[in-house]
């Protein structure tokens, strides 16, 4: 009897054992403030949401940064169980399992104000000298143009050195997220320097970012469902709005 007893004892140790380490997420995303940043309170306010509701469902998210292109290829392969966040496209559909949008994403070309740029559609934008981050995706339109050569598109690692090409007039315009581009420009450059930088208010893209599950892990399509419910239940009852409107008072800044 006390045999079997011990037997149950340490079945029971493993079992819990295993739940434990089923009730962690990793993953992996990469610096994007104001959305995610490890110098903002919650990792920033899209974090904080993604991270509630995963708690509403009993999982608890570790994050790690990540250069953007890094944290991408270590999903596709099934490294890391997600990455966030990301926009929606045909060739990531390949590999990932998207969730519902865990927050907007308004991408708009940057440029000097003392460049004259008007466009309306890509045809406008032959010839001129675009600057673009490694592993974004800024519209299909335009993603298509630049496989078929039809633009001028040299790509860096960082959305940061895209800024420093745009004040050295190595490029003419970068597009990125709104919020996102003046967030850094406050915060990393000069003062004199930010005031040399507009942007076009037509958008190259206004759509949603999502969590970008594995396709090679089996539990995607569970943790998938548990965070989409997790975030109706946030959107239901104020939270989802109220951190973004907290970020836009500053609250998410580390004092």
């Amino acid at each position: 009897m006390k045999q079997f007893v011990l037997a149950y004892f340490f079945i029971g140790i493993v079992f819990l054992s295993n739940s434990s380490a089923e009730e962690t997420i990793r993953v992996a995303v990469g610096e994007w403030p104001p959305y995610y940043s490890e110098n903002l309170k919650h990792y920033g306010p899209a974090l904080h949401i993604v991270t509630e509701a995963f708690a509403l469902g009993g999982i608890k998210v570790h994050y790690e940064f990540f250069p953007w292109g890094r944290a991408l290829y270590l999903v596709k392969k099934g490294d890391w169980d997600a990455t966030c966040c990301w926009a929606k496209t045909i060739e990531r559909d390949t590999f990932i399992i998207f969730s519902e949008p865990v927050h907007p994403d308004e991408t708009v070309f940057f440029h000097l104000k003392e460049y004259k740029f008007k466009w309306k559609s890509v045809e406008d934008l032959k010839g001129i000298e675009i600057g673009a981050t490694i592993s974004y995706s800024y519209s299909e339109e335009l993603e298509a143009a630049e496989k078929a050569g039809k633009l001028i598109i040299e790509r860096v690692p960082t959305d940061e050195l895209n800024f420093r090409k745009l004040l050295k007039g190595r490029i003419q315009i970068f597009p990125l997220a709104k919020d996102v581009g003046y967030a850094m420009l406050n915060k990393v450059f000069k003062p004199e320097d930010v005031q040399k930088i507009t942007h076009h208010p037509k958008p190259t893209r206004v759509g949603y970012l999502r969590i970008a599950f594995s396709k090679k892990l089996k539990q995607s399509k569970k943790l998938k469902t548990i965070f989409n419910n997790g975030l109706n239940i946030l959107k239901k009852n104020g939270k989802y709005d109220k951190y973004f409107k907290e970020s836009q008072e500053g609250k998410y800044i580390l004092k």
